[in-house]
Formats: structure tokens, sequence, C-alpha cells
């Protein structure tokens, strides 16, 4: 793909359609399971209804579980230092933690049009200082996810392509 064409590509281009979510009530035992079995970073929280109502990450799991709100780089070095090199993607959740996933997700959602251009996604996720946006179609139904990642991969298809 060359850079012309990353360009004119959608948000539909880029997005997840596979949406991987916990419902609200889910325990943080679940939330870090399906964290884990997805190789995601995040996902988004649903509530009864269906509606999504807030994502939740790793980096709200380990605010959680490292007593407390503070994300100080420091806070967050120490408290992964406490982690083995084994269990670096998993975490230890005390039994009697009745913490669910909307404790701990982060309850603004922030969604993109479709047919959005991958610049413009890229600003509003740059703007907002976010690491995934939900893709919504015309009538506004959730219908897909964008994180970085897409992005790095995207990139990094570019430089295949000048390489070659």
């Amino acid at each position: 793909m060359t850079q012309n064409e990353l360009v004119e590509l959608t948000a539909a281009d880029m997005m997840h359609p596979e949406i991987v979510a916990v419902d609200a009530k889910d325990s943080i035992a679940e939330v870090e399971r399906v964290l884990v079995d997805a190789n995601i970073s995040g996902m988004p929280v649903i509530a009864e209804s269906g509606q999504v109502v807030g994502i939740v990450s790793w980096r709200d799991l380990v605010a959680h579980l490292s007593e407390g709100p503070s994300l100080s780089r420091e806070h967050r070095e120490e408290w992964y230092k406490t982690q083995d090199d084994d269990d670096r993607y998993r975490v230890t959740i005390p039994e009697d933690d009745t913490t669910v996933a909307e404790d701990l997700m982060t309850p603004l959602v922030h969604a993109v049009p479709s047919d959005m251009r991958l610049p413009e996604v890229a600003r509003t996720m740059t703007r907002v200082g976010i690491h995934r946006v939900l893709v919504v179609d015309s009538s506004g139904t959730f219908v897909g996810i964008i994180s970085t990642m897409e992005f790095l991969r995207a990139i990094a298809g570019l430089a295949e392509v000048g390489a070659g």
C-alpha cells in the first residue's frame, strides 16, 4: 500500500469488525481474562441495554490493582516491577475483589463515522488522547473499533513497500 492509498482509506477500511467486549457487570477477573485471551489492551463495556457505556483497558486494571488512581510513570513502573516476566500480561486479583467492569471503565466513549478518512481518525485520537476509537455506521450503530495498533500495522506496511 502506498502513502496515497493509505490516506484514502476510511475508518470502515481500517476497523476491526470482530468486536471483543465485556458486560458492564462482568467481574474484574473476567475483564482480565478477556483482555489476555483476546491479546488486546482495551475493549468496550456494554450495558444490559446493549449500549456501549465505556472502555476498559489494562491501564484501568493497573490503576485499580496498584491501590489508587495515581497513574504517574513512577507509580506504574513500580507496579510493573512486581510482575514476573512469565506473568507480564496476567495480574493477581484478590479473591474478595468485587469490582466489576463498569467500576473500572473510562465512561467517555469516542466514536467516528465509518466513512471518516484515516488522517482525520488519527487527528481525532491524537486530539482527545485516546488509544482506541469506536466506529459507527450512518445510523449510529457500533460496527467496529480502531486502535493505535491498526495505524502501526498500516505504517509498517508502508515501510515494507518503501523497502522493496
